[in-house]
């Protein structure tokens, strides 16, 4: 009983595999105005900055994709870096402070709309609460690809300028 198996077909016989899109399409198609997929492009370093601080600096709810919530955090870590050096220098503990408390909104805000990209509440920000384990749960939410549909928490983040 010898029986030839192709290798590219899996050995119990299973159909090959289809996209997300692909399975919705088939069961319900989406209407043409529906936007799916991801950002076609990334949002620059100074359009996150601009969006973070200026247009949504306490806004929880929406979504951001990867590149705004980054560009963010990386701008937030080099001003603290540059807010300890000065404090350094001058030998007083007010302006790391100060940008503290300046970068905290903005900077939870983007990590909440980033949360929601993923179809998660801004509650599971809570996770880093759990020593070390929270901390890299949420680093891996986050450097995730969004869910590329339209969720409970808004469209799709387009990275261009509303």
């Amino acid at each position: 009983m010898s029986s030839e198996v192709d290798p590219q077909t899996p050995f119990w016989g299973a159909p090959e595999p289809i996209t997300i899109r692909e399975a919705i399409s088939i069961t319900a198609p989406l209407p043409a105005s529906v936007q799916t997929g991801r950002p076609h492009v990334a949002m620059s370093f100074e359009h996150a900055i601009r969006t973070c601080l200026q247009l949504k600096y306490l806004q929880f709810n929406g979504r951001a994709s990867r590149s705004e919530y980054w560009w963010f955090f990386l701008f937030s870590f080099l001003v603290l870096q540059v807010a300890a050096v000065l404090d350094a220098a001058v030998g007083v503990f007010i302006f790391y402070f100060a940008t503290v408390l300046l970068l905290a909104l903005p900077t939870l805000s983007a990590c909440v709309r980033r949360l929601h990209d993923l179809d998660r509440s801004g509650w599971w920000i809570l996770i880093v609460l759990i020593p070390f384990i929270g901390s890299l749960i949420l680093l891996i939410w986050t450097v995730s690809e969004g869910n590329p549909f339209p969720n409970q928490y808004g469209t799709i983040p387009t990275n261009t300028s509303d």
